[in-house]
């Protein structure tokens, strides 16, 4: 394929460049996809049915959009509740057998949280529910950062592959 000028040459081998990065990136959202391989945490799967990949003109965009993706990436600080926040409980009995009424409760700045532990893939210990005045400080599980890392020795596998495409032009 002949070339009219230098120019030509460079935005053809620059678009095989581009398209052996957005093949990496394919692999890099695979991966950081594998929950197998503890990559992605999932509890409900919000954050991880939150992620996207994006080819861009020069290159590629991998990101999560759950309100809390970077929080679970990066970690973070504790946080102060503030506000005030109402709750509908439902009709329970109390451990000496009095029975509670449904009704609404209200909290200012805290939060009644409930969570039911896992004991195992399918069973799950019973509800437990505590009340909160600040979310906690979170460690960075960086599991996009490490898909990442874990990628890049393929990386020049890919390009290598895409720029020998040329070799049949």
């Amino acid at each position: 394929m002949p070339f009219q000028n230098q120019q030509e040459l460079e935005i053809f081998i620059n678009d095989f460049i581009v398209e052996g990065i957005q093949e990496w990136g394919d692999d890099v959202y695979l991966r950081s996809q594998d929950t197998m391989a503890c990559y992605v945490p999932v509890d409900s799967g919000n954050l991880r049915d939150s992620g996207y990949i994006q080819e861009l003109p020069n290159g590629v965009e991998i990101g999560y959009t759950a309100d809390y993706a970077s929080r679970v990436e990066f970690g973070g600080p504790s946080i102060p509740l503030k506000g005030t926040f109402e709750v509908d409980i439902q009709e329970h009995k109390r451990k000496d057998g009095t029975v509670i009424r449904a009704h609404k409760k209200t909290y200012k700045d805290s939060k009644l949280i409930c969570f039911r532990p896992k004991i195992d893939k399918f069973t799950r210990e019973p509800q437990i529910c505590r009340v909160i005045k600040e979310v906690p400080e979170q460690k960075g599980q960086f599991f996009l950062t490490r898909a990442v890392q874990d990628s890049l020795p393929e990386f020049p596998i890919v390009l290598e592959k895409n720029l020998k495409k040329l070799e049949n032009i």
